[in-house]
């Protein structure tokens, strides 16, 4: 009975633990700060004042941001990704993946605008 008792103490320990593990995993690996997201923010708009500059210039977006001779800085959430849409007068930059992140923000270029998904 003694025996049973310890392996049911130690199961109870285990269960506990692994809860533990899980509650802080999902309050640390989530969606960023909105200090972080603003960071995030200055961070792609120094992106749009390059890929705007290079329009000016050229008449056109570039069709990569190596193209427009523009550096992907690169954070914790990876590098950003830039696409332009077919009819290459809309853009767009994002960062974050949800697989990973729990979040994508991205700019559209159309709009002007940031968005968070999240």
């Amino acid at each position: 009975m003694n025996k049973f008792r310890t392996i049911k103490i130690a199961l109870l320990f285990s269960f506990l633990v692994i809860i533990t593990s899980v509650v802080l995993l999902v309050l640390t690996v989530g969606p960023p700060s909105s200090s972080t997201l603003n960071g995030l923010k200055f961070d792609g708009e120094v992106l749009v004042k390059q890929i705007e500059e290079y329009k000016r210039i050229n008449r056109e977006y570039p069709k990569t941001l190596a193209q427009g001779g523009i550096s992907n800085s690169e954070s914790r959430y990876g590098g950003w990704r830039y696409t332009l849409e077919n009819d290459s007068n809309t853009y767009f930059l994002s960062i974050g993946k949800y697989e990973n992140d729990l979040f994508v923000l991205y700019w559209n270029s159309e709009t002007g605008d940031w968005y968070l998904d999240s």
